[in-house]
């Protein structure tokens, strides 16, 4: 079983495997396009400031780590 653990993870990486993704999921919470665009932009601030972390962590792990902030992120606004 391949975990894809990946120390060389760049955020170009994470926004083509994740931003469609993360978009649709963003519209099904905020209801909203624009808001949406907003959620999943500063969700890739965050991944940014965490992508050391984001590298040790296996594809699923990843993708609930961008999506629990992300819907933090929409609970806190």
């Amino acid at each position: 079983m391949n975990l894809q653990l990946n120390p060389e993870l760049t955020i170009t990486d994470l926004y083509d495997q994740y931003e469609a993704r993360l978009h649709r999921y963003a519209v099904s919470l905020a209801r909203d396009h624009d808001r949406a665009d907003d959620l999943v932009q500063e969700t890739m601030i965050r991944a940014m400031g965490n992508i050391m972390l984001l590298g040790q962590l296996n594809r699923y792990q990843r993708q609930s780590w961008l999506y629990r902030v992300l819907k933090n992120l929409f609970i806190d606004q």
